[in-house]
C-alpha cells in the first residue's frame, strides 16, 4: 500500500515493475546540461584562483621575500583554500552527472529501471553543488578584494594593535 505521506512516489519509483522510459530520457538529457554548467563554472573559478595566487606572490614580494611560493601567505590562504574547495565540489558534480547519465543510458539500453531514486538524488545534488560552487567562488573573490584594500575577510577595517606604531 502506498504511503499517503509520499503520495505513492516510493511505490512508483522503487517497487513498481513498470518501466519508465520517459524518466530515463529526461535524466539522460538533464545530466549533461548540469555537467556543462559545472564545466562553464570552471572559467570564473580559475580566474579567481589565479588572482588569489597572484596576490599572494605580490604580498610576498612586498614583504621582501622570494616570489616563489614555498608557502601560502596567511592573508591569502583562506581565499586559496576556498578556491580549492570549489574545484573539488565542481569536479565531484561533473563526475556525478557522468554516473547519472551512465545509469540512464544503461536503463534505456536494457529496458528496465536502474536505480531511479539514486539518479534523482544525483541530479538534485548536482544543481545544489552548482549553487554551492557559486557561493564559494564569490566568497573567495570577496576575501581577495578585501585583502587588497586592507580590510578583514568580513569587510571591516583591520585594527592596528601594535603599541609601537605611532598614531
Amino acid at each position: 500500500m502506498p504511503s499517503p505521506a509520499l503520495g505513492g512516489l516510493c511505490q512508483t519509483l522503487c517497487v513498481s515493475a513498470k518501466y519508465h522510459p520517459d524518466f530515463w530520457v529526461a535524466v539522460a538529457a538533464a545530466a549533461p546540461v548540469i555537467a556543462l554548467g559545472g564545466v562553464v563554472a570552471y572559467g570564473p573559478l580559475t580566474d579567481t584562483r589565479r588572482k588569489a595566487w597572484s596576490s599572494a606572490r605580490t604580498a610576498l614580494v612586498a614583504k621582501g621575500e622570494s616570489p616563489i611560493l614555498t608557502r601560502i601567505p596567511e592573508e591569502f590562504g583562506e581565499a586559496i583554500r576556498w578556491c580549492e574547495l570549489a574545484m573539488w565540489v565542481t569536479t565531484t558534480n561533473i563526475v556525478a552527472q557522468i554516473v547519472a547519465m551512465g545509469l540512464a543510458l544503461t536503463s534505456l539500453l536494457v529496458g528496465s529501471d536502474n536505480a531511479p531514486v539514486l539518479c534523482l538524488v544525483i541530479l538534485g545534488g548536482g544543481i545544489a553543488l552548482l549553487a554551492a560552487h557559486m557561493v564559494i567562488v564569490s566568497l573567495a573573490e570577496r576575501i581577495i578584494e578585501n585583502e587588497k584594500s586592507g580590510l578583514t575577510p568580513l569587510g571591516h577595517r583591520a585594527l592596528d594593535l601594535d603599541p609601537d606604531t605611532p598614531e
